[in-house]
């Protein structure tokens, strides 16, 4: 899948939300709808990684690892492992704001990749991220949130003692820290993805 398709696929999953929820009036029931497009989507996102840690794109590979990371245990950890999640408000924050970002971020991985350079791509690029990483993020944190009384009843990704390894593990702690984590990381990463912004739009 090459950048420009990655991007149409971006527009692509707003339509189909947009499409539900005008039909709909609600976004709860929209999940089986984009599901396999959203999962597919974002583990594709891991070559995003490989293309930053080889050169090809302009992303910084720490923070490109991280947000994709992110993206995917939610994904795949929590929406597709806890159904209960789907009726979060955070599910349309994260779903329209990631398909934001990959429209513009991937029109400009196109673009660059072909020797062009148009600002108004340039500056979408870095400025939708404004309010796209903030909300986007929040809506993970709301999604996380939701899920947590249902992973702890059901003990999903759990070891408890006693055991062979003699360790435990409680999936929804983790989960509790990485929330905690988010108040020093998505601040940290903002900033920096604001001194970017400073850079490229000079």
């Amino acid at each position: 899948m090459t950048y420009a398709e990655m991007g149409e696929k971006g527009a692509e999953e707003i339509k189909m939300f947009t499409i539900y929820f005008v039909r709909n009036g609600t976004y709860v029931g929209v999940w089986p709808h984009i599901a396999v497009s959203l999962t597919l989507f974002q583990t594709l996102q891991f070559f995003e990684i490989v293309n930053s840690a080889l050169g090809l794109v302009k992303s910084p590979l720490f923070t490109t690892a991280m947000q994709i990371v992110a993206r995917n245990m939610v994904v795949w950890l929590v929406l597709n492992q806890v159904h209960e999640s789907h009726t979060s408000i955070g599910l349309p924050m994260l779903f329209v704001t990631w398909s934001l970002a990959e429209i513009s971020r991937f029109a400009y991985y196109a673009l660059n990749l072909i020797g062009l350079n148009i600002y108004l791509v340039t500056w979408a690029r870095y400025t939708f991220f404004i309010f796209n990483y903030p909300i986007g993020s929040l809506g993970e944190i709301f999604i996380i949130y939701a899920s947590l009384p249902y992973i702890r009843k059901r003990k999903f990704l759990t070891i408890e003692l006693p055991n062979p390894l003699n360790a435990s593990f409680y999936f929804d702690y983790f989960l509790i820290c990485s929330i905690f984590s988010s108040i020093y990381v998505v601040p940290t990463l903002y900033l920096h993805m604001l001194r970017q912004r400073k850079k490229a739009l000079k």
